[in-house]
Parts: C-alpha cells; structure tokens; sequence
C-alpha cells in the first residue's frame, strides 16, 4: 500500500465515522486510551455504536 493509499483510505474512514471519533475523545476522559479493552487497538480511533 502506498503512503498516498493509506492517506486517501484515512480520510475516507475520518469521513465515514465522525460520531465514532467525537465518542472516542470523550471516552478518553473516562478509560485510558478511550478503550475498556487494553489489548485490542483500532487506529486511529475505535468505532462506537449508539445502540445494538
């Protein structure tokens, strides 16, 4: 994958998941990293559901 690739599928992500990344800095506030699950990593920020 070229760095111009992986650019263009970031924003495209940041785009697409919005409310996700608003939730996971608010997150950060109350669990370390924004996530209860230490040993699972979603870069650049995990997606979050409102509802199942």
């Amino acid at each position: 994958m070229t760095t111009e690739t992986a650019h263009l599928l970031l924003e495209e992500y940041f785009r697409f998941s919005r409310g996700s990344r608003v939730l996971a800095q608010r997150a950060r506030h109350v669990f370390p990293g924004g996530d209860t699950r230490a040993s699972a990593h979603y870069g650049p920020y995990p997606p979050v559901m409102g509802s199942a």
